[in-house]
């Protein structure tokens, strides 16, 4: 994966997205499920990055006209993607977990904090969020948690959960939104 620094000296007037999810560990849903995204993106207009586990056995090549992007290893990182890049896709997963929020340095290598701390950013930015097919733990407990992603939800370009039983753990910490969609097959269509 690129190094941030290098990635941002790209100055390309083409749109700048970035899409972050559990890729390149050896999980075949979150490998589909970003085929997908991709596959729904006229790449002719935009520059793609895709955030990537370091993963050594990982194979990069089965990927085209995209950039592999490292994790952020600082805040500092976490503002300047949220400067560079003009839209956010979280794309699928079990991303609403609060099991480490708590860990001020969780941000660096669980994609539930990475996505709270970005989207917050890109929204205070009226930058686009989309929030694609996503699934909570069992049992959501952190009401700083639930706050700031009943926040992120409300001002969200697009929010959706990947079942119902995820819907009603959002409904039953207080987040019945009318913006919370059930998206249950992983095959989007992103608008401009």
């Amino acid at each position: 994966s690129q190094k941030l620094d290098i990635i941002f000296q790209n100055q390309s007037k083409k749109e700048k997205i970035l899409i972050i999810g559990y890729y390149g560990a050896p999980n075949m849903g979150d490998e589909i499920m970003l085929q997908t995204i991709l596959n729904q993106i006229n790449k002719g207009n935009k520059d793609i990055y895709v955030l990537f586990e370091d993963n050594p056995n990982y194979n990069f090549s089965q990927w085209k006209d995209i950039y592999f992007l490292e994790y952020p290893k600082s805040q500092k990182d976490i503002i300047k993607m949220s400067k560079y890049f003009d839209s956010l896709i979280i794309g699928g997963g079990a991303h609403i977990d609060d099991t480490f929020f708590d860990d001020p340095t969780a941000y660096k290598w669980h994609i539930p904090e990475m996505m709270i701390m970005l989207s917050k950013l890109f929204i205070d930015q009226n930058k686009k969020t989309y929030f694609l097919s996503l699934s909570s733990n069992k049992e959501i407990k952190n009401k700083k948690f639930i706050e700031e992603l009943k926040e992120i939800i409300d001002k969200s370009t697009y929010f959706s959960v990947r079942d119902k039983f995820s819907e009603e753990e959002l409904v039953k910490n207080g987040i019945d939104n009318k913006k919370l969609k059930i998206l249950n097959d992983p095959v989007f269509l992103i608008n401009e």
